[in-house]
Formats: C-alpha cells, sequence, structure tokens
C-alpha cells in the first residue's frame, strides 16, 4: 500500500507501534541529529559560530567573576592570547588603581574616584537590581597598559532553577567613535572661538530659531545671549523688513540654492530704537536650513556720510562765496585802473599840448625850454612810469650846446 494511501488511522498505529520498539529496546540507540543531544550538539556549534564572528568582543564569566570564554574580537582588542585571560578574574583586565592612563584615541585620561564610583553604581545597582546594564562607556586596560574605551552590555546568565550561574559581556570598541567626536569638539571649539572673538556680530539660526548668538551681537542689539537663544530673528528687525525677508528666504529654500547676500537695514534693539546695520545672509540649506548671518553696526559709517555730506555741501558754499569775492575784486581792481589809465591819457595829451607850445613858441626863452624839456621828458614820465618822448629836438635843442659855454 502507498503511502498516499494509507488512512490517518493507519498512520497513528504505525507510529504507536514504532515507539512500542524504541521502548523495548531500552532507547540505547545513537543519537541522531534530531535526537535532544544532536540538538545540543548543533546548538553549541552555533554559538561557537555566532561568538566567534562577533566584532564585538564578547566575555563570559561564572558567577565569582572568573573568565570562562572570550572570543577572538575581545583577545584582539586587549591584545591577550587566550591561556593568559582563561581563569582570570575580570576585574584583573579592569583598570584598579587612579592615574593618568594613555588612552587609544592618543588623549590622557585621568581615573579618579568618581571612575570607580560610577563603576560600583552600575554594577550594584544596576546590574543587581535590574540583571543588565545597556550602553555603559568604560575602559578595559590593555596588555601594554594602555587603557581602550569600550561601550558595554551587561547580562546574568541564570540556570533554570533560576540561580545566578555568571554573566555575559558585550563589548564594543570604540575608540574610533571618540576620536570623531573628540575631533569635531575641537572643531566646533575652533568654531565658536572664531565667533566670539570676531568684531562683526554674527546670528546662526537653525528652522527659524536662533541657536548662536556671539558678544557683538549682544552689543549690537541690547539683548543677552540668554535672551536670543530660542527665539526667531524677526524679533531683531522692525516691521517693514519682515515680510521682505520672509519672502526672500522662502525663495531661497525652496529654490535650494545656497546664495549669500549683503544689504544695508536698520536693526531693531531691544529698546526699541533703531540701529543702522550692514547684513550679510548665508544660507546653509543642506544643514537643516541653517542661516548665519554677520552683522555690522555702521552707525559710525553713516555719521561719517553724513558729515561728509555736510562738509561738501560747505565746501560748495564756500567756493559761491569765493567767486562772488573774486568778481568783486576783479570790479574793485579794474577801477583804479581804468582811472590811471585815462589819466595817463589825458597826461600824455597835455604832453603834445606843452610840446606844441614849446615847439611853436618864440617867447619862450632857451633857459625856460631846457628846464620844461627836463620836467616833462623825465620827471613826470619817470615818476608815472610813463614816458612820452618829446621830438622836439629836431627842431629846437632845449639843452644848451657846448658851443654856448653855458654849464
Amino acid at each position: 500500500m502507498k503511502d498516499e494511501d494509507k488512512t490517518k488511522k493507519q498512520l497513528i498505529s504505525e507510529l504507536q507501534e514504532l515507539r512500542h520498539r524504541y521502548a523495548g529496546r531500552g532507547g540505547q540507540e545513537e543519537a541522531t541529529p534530531c535526537d535532544g543531544g544532536g540538538l545540543k550538539q548543533t546548538k553549541d556549534h552555533l554559538d561557537n559560530i555566532i561568538i566567534e564572528s562577533s566584532l564585538d568582543g564578547i566575555v563570559v564569566v561564572d558567577s565569582t567573576g572568573n573568565v570562562v570564554r572570550v572570543n577572538k574580537a575581545f583577545l584582539e582588542m586587549i591584545e591577550y592570547q587566550p591561556e593568559e585571560v582563561r581563569g582570570k578574574h575580570v576585574m584583573e583586565l579592569s583598570i584598579t588603581e587612579e592615574g593618568v592612563y594613555q588612552s587609544t584615541t592618543g588623549e590622557m585620561i585621568t581615573i579618579d574616584e568618581a571612575f570607580f564610583n560610577d563603576a560600583r553604581k552600575v554594577t550594584h545597582e544596576k546590574l543587581l537590581k535590574e540583571g543588565k546594564v545597556a550602553n555603559w562607556e568604560t575602559y578595559y586596560l590593555r596588555k601594554d597598559g594602555k587603557i581602550v574605551p569600550v561601550e558595554m552590555n551587561l547580562t546574568f546568565i541564570c540556570g533554570e532553577d533560576g540561580v545566578i550561574s555568571g554573566s555575559v559581556g558585550i563589548i564594543r570598541d570604540i575608540t574610533e567613535r571618540k576620536k570623531s567626536i573628540r575631533s569635531r569638539q575641537k572643531s566646533e571649539q575652533k568654531y565658536h572661538t572664531l565667533i566670539e572673538l570676531a568684531s562683526a556680530g554674527i546670528l546662526v539660526a537653525e528652522n527659524n530659531k536662533i541657536t548662536q548668538v556671539n558678544r557683538t551681537a549682544e552689543q549690537i542689539y541690547g539683548y543677552s545671549k540668554d535672551e536670543l537663544i530660542g527665539q526667531s530673528p524677526g524679533i531683531l528687525s522692525p516691521d517693514q523688513y519682515r515680510e521682505c525677508h520672509r519672502k526672500m528666504l522662502l525663495d531661497i529654500l525652496t529654490s535650494g540654492k545656497a546664495d549669500r547676500m549683503i544689504f544695508e537695514e536698520e536693526g531693531l534693539r531691544k529698546d526699541g530704537s533703531l540701529v543702522p546695520i550692514e547684513i550679510s545672509f548665508t544660507i546653509e540649506v543642506e544643514k537643516e536650513n541653517m542661516i548665519i548671518a554677520v552683522v555690522r553696526d555702521i552707525s559710525e559709517r553713516r555719521k561719517a556720510e553724513e558729515e561728509r555730506c555736510r562738509l561738501l555741501e560747505e565746501l560748495k558754499d564756500k567756493n559761491r562765496e569765493l567767486e562772488q569775492l573774486v568778481y568783486i575784486a576783479s570790479h574793485d581792481l579794474r577801477s583804479p585802473l581804468v582811472n590811471i589809465q585815462g589819466f595817463s591819457n589825458e597826461l600824455a595829451h597835455s604832453f603834445k599840448y606843452v610840446q606844441s607850445i614849446l615847439f611853436h613858441s618864440e617867447d619862450v626863452s632857451p633857459r625856460v625850454k631846457e628846464t620844461l624839456a627836463s620836467t616833462l621828458d623825465e620827471d613826470i614820465p619817470e615818476a608815472i612810469h610813463y614816458r612820452v618822448p618829446l621830438k622836439i629836438h629836431h627842431t629846437t635843442s632845449f639843452c644848451p650846446s657846448r658851443e654856448s659855454g653855458n654849464p
């Protein structure tokens, strides 16, 4: 009869018969992969594979704290050989004395009483009360004396009777994580220092909330850092600018372009007064919509510009006054010259008249002619820097001749 033709009743009957046969033999048959012994062997084999293939260190200790098993990852972490670890108390692999230790991160770590108090708190309050500890950060002591920062998860191992038979710890080396955190902290510290030392005011906002403010910004707006953190940047702008800012930022965030804008406006101080500022926005769309604002108080610049404009207007006024003065002075200078020129012309005309008299008159003695000729020809022109030559010597000499014997 084929198996598929057997009824359910027949199958049950055959199964009962097999059980009787096994019982008659006293259950002495060899264990197969399907019996209890085989299952236990398979389970142990799988457990061994899982433990040894784990990237995290695994330590199993008995109820007295002695190490009964460790995996390869843990041995590589603390640089011990298996025989150097098995049977040791787990505390021998931990830090037992206060002091300064070099960490695998490159830092020098001070282990003090607080470290041991924290360890006791974890083991007594957490592990003993709750039966497990999760994500506990501590240190293991490496064979060369350096300490390894680790994250541990501990749990008790209990037997079928509920009695604690030991514990197992899963230990993760967090050296690289610590290095990354340290590097980020240094970078952030440098960033914060640069912001604090900046001569301009700097505000950082994320998702429309101010997250960072430097001292210069506090001075510009009259707020303290605590008063600004968590507030909307809009409290620093007068009403007439807020809608413009909102539309501008919305356009940039919508387009996904991180632009830098510089413009001048007035900032709103805590006391309600306005302060002229130059503000520069840098928007980091990829970093949770981060906005970095660099603000400069341009009050002095505005005053200097106003003073420059005032001086320029004053200079223009002075130039106009000077032009008027030059015009008046020029007019006043020209008038005497015209008078002098007229007088000179009259004098020259008089010279010609006197000359004609001297030339045509027979009644004038040579002595008088000589005296008048000297006066008109030398004295008067010399006094007025104008010489009119008297051409009367061509006809009559007013100077005595050498033959006359006159001096």
